[in-house]
């Protein structure tokens, strides 16, 4: 597991663009502390920029995954963070917050979603997949999945788009495993390969080998470089 530094090869969120180049080369058009999530490397949270938004960006090509491509795929990298509490006349024994990395919400929900992610360094830390459904047009299918320290697992895979959209939730900690289908997500920003998700909900997880805990689930992410 490894923090992105301020020059890595890949693709984020930039006020709210995606930017698919070297952050290097990007720099130019970086307003004072309003630009990307451009972390330090130590891992601690990036500045926070107040900006405007842009507007919405079209879908942006990448690399292909083959390998004899001439541009290797840059590696996945997430932040997340979910907050647990416990279910109405239920018990929820890891009623708390999770964030990875450190400092995750505030990057998620703030404006511009700069600050520091989790990079995938070859050990299957962050998997995702982001693409066009075939079924409805602006509507993404989403496969996310987040593994470290105290999240054992962290997998939600479903459809969204600008209007939002629903997920199938799975999360295991080494207190308890809880999954719900149905949870229903807010959109900020999804496109090809990236999905930014400023709100998850999700009223009602379960733990099948528990039926007296059931915990309410509320957070956010952002996945990037996601494979198509």
């Amino acid at each position: 597991m490894v923090f992105i530094g301020p020059g890595a090869v890949g693709q984020f969120f930039r006020n709210g663009l995606l930017c698919v180049a070297l952050a290097a080369a990007c720099e130019a058009d970086r307003p004072d502390f309003g630009g990307p999530p451009s972390p330090s490397p130590s891992g601690d949270a990036g500045g926070g920029g107040q900006g405007g938004r842009p507007e919405r960006p079209a879908a942006v090509d990448r690399p292909d995954a083959d390998p004899t491509s001439a541009e290797p795929l840059p590696p996945a990298q997430a932040a997340l963070w979910v907050a647990l509490s416990a279910g109405q006349g239920a018990t929820c024994p890891s009623a708390r917050s999770f964030q990875l990395p450190d400092g995750a919400r505030e990057t998620i929900v703030g404006p511009s979603g700069q600050g520091d992610r989790i990079v995938d360094g070859g050990e299957h830390v962050v998997q995702c997949r982001v693409i066009p459904s075939p079924d409805i047009d602006g509507t993404f299918d989403l496969d996310l999945r987040l593994a470290s320290g105290e999240i054992g697992n962290f997998h939600a895979s479903g459809t969204g788009s600008d209007a939002g959209g629903t997920l199938q939730v799975d999360f295991s900690t080494t207190q308890l495993s809880l999954s719900q289908e149905g949870c229903t997500i807010s959109v900020d920003t999804v496109l090809l390969g990236a999905v930014w998700i400023r709100s998850l909900s999700c009223p009602s997880l379960h733990d099948s080998s528990s039926p007296g805990v059931s915990c309410v689930g509320n957070g956010g992410l952002i996945f990037e470089n996601c494979s198509n």
